[in-house]
């Protein structure tokens, strides 16, 4: 069973909407990143110009990471 604090439900929505974007800009950073790093595409490696490019083992947890909080957030359950 999972604890939820005494918060109000709306702040709580707010919260997990937050997490849920934040999760799917990491997924999808990562994602372009491979995809940078697959194709030899040099402006999407280093999502700031003038950094160094992202490591493809970074980019490649920062996708297993997202998968993670996902499956953490996961709301869609329900409980008997």
């Amino acid at each position: 069973m999972t604890y939820i604090p005494d918060i109000k439900p709306q702040e709580f929505l707010k919260v997990n909407r937050l997490a849920d974007g934040l999760t799917k800009s990491t997924l999808l950073l990562g994602t372009l990143v491979i995809f940078g790093w697959a194709f030899d595409i040099g402006f999407i490696q280093s999502y700031v110009p003038g950094l160094i490019y992202m490591n493809p083992a970074t980019a490649v947890l920062f996708i297993i990471s997202s998968f993670a909080i996902y499956l953490i957030n996961d709301t869609s359950d329900t409980q008997a």
